[in-house]
């Protein structure tokens, strides 16, 4: 397999694991926004520290995903 099919298949992983981020951000974002009057302290807090985690995940996810493109960009 050569770089380049390499670099282009972890992109696809990085796209899957993006959007499997972006998706449980949303879901915990939507969690709390039903539930911030009736949830123990706990169970909020918790989520927010899954949203704050998620958010992190797809800030370093999408950086190490530019860095493939523009790596496979230079290789051309």
């Amino acid at each position: 397999m050569s770089i380049k099919d390499e670099l282009k298949e972890e992109i696809g992983w990085f796209k899957v694991w993006l959007g499997i981020s972006v998706a449980a951000g949303f879901g915990m974002i939507s969690w709390f926004v039903s539930n911030y009057k009736t949830a123990e302290l706990l169970w909020l807090w918790l989520d927010v520290l899954g949203i704050v985690s998620s958010i992190v995940i797809i800030f370093i996810t999408n950086k190490k995903a530019i860095k493939n493109i523009k790596a496979l960009r230079d290789l051309d």
